[in-house]
């Protein structure tokens, strides 16, 4: 039997938000490797420079950076640094049982702003580009930590 804080439209969206950037965050690691291997760029440990199966014929350029590595390595970086903030306070916000339109919005929205700053870097769009979308997800987060936090300390608000 699911417990019913779990049994909401607001739970079910963040739990495959949450499966599907886990999933893609490790998608990502295989990515930046795979883009290092192929362009035999971008490699970051000197013992790389050993010959073998994926490197037979090692050359001292490969340690330098390589913008086709650097930018699936900086997407990863990103979310890595962001990713774990919103599941903790993902997880928060629907314990305190948002309406569905909030919930929708604010998990809908900082989706839509992740995955557009990983396109934007992809597609090297400029500084400002990327930081009004890194911009935009972070106050969604803010935004999300606020209201958990209001509600908590004020339950009689609640609907």
């Amino acid at each position: 039997m699911v417990h019913p804080v779990f049994d909401t439209h607001a739970f079910h969206l963040y739990a495959t938000i949450t499966i599907v950037s886990a999933l893609l965050m490790l998608v990502q690691n295989w990515h930046a490797f795979l883009r290092m291997v192929i362009s035999r760029t971008g490699y970051q440990d000197p013992v790389d420079l050993l010959p073998g199966f994926l490197n037979p014929d090692p050359k001292l350029n490969q340690m330098e950076p390589g913008d086709y590595v650097d930018r699936a390595r900086r997407v990863a970086q990103d979310n890595y640094a962001v990713m774990p903030v919103f599941w903790v306070i993902g997880f928060l916000f629907v314990l305190v049982h948002p309406e569905d339109v909030l919930s929708e919005v604010t998990l809908g929205g900082f989706v839509a702003a992740r995955l557009t700053l990983a396109l934007a870097t992809y597609t090297k769009q400029r500084l400002e580009v990327r930081g009004v979308l890194y911009a935009l997800s972070t106050m969604i987060l803010f935004f999300m930590a606020i209201y958990t936090l209001f509600e908590h300390l004020h339950p009689e608000y609640h609907a």
